[in-house]
């Protein structure tokens, strides 16, 4: 992971990557494994499972930090 803060990664525009994985979603975001898994859970966050492994999409992590979700 760079050194750069978390809005700068969130409006990097070179970065053109579809998704990330759990533990760049809580980087991003700054909310810890559990509370995105919870997101997952309830629908607030789209995931995909791609060879066994769970990766976030990004539009899903962009829309979340810009909308936010009730509780």
């Amino acid at each position: 992971m760079s050194s750069k803060t978390r809005p700068e990664l969130l409006n990097h525009t070179n970065d053109t990557r579809l998704a990330v994985t759990i533990v760049e979603a809580c980087q991003l975001t700054g909310l810890s494994r559990s509370s995105i898994y919870r997101l997952m859970d309830i629908g607030a966050l789209q995931s995909r499972r791609i060879l066994g492994r769970r990766v976030v999409l990004m539009a899903s992590v962009r829309e979340l930090v810009e909308n936010g979700v009730a509780k």
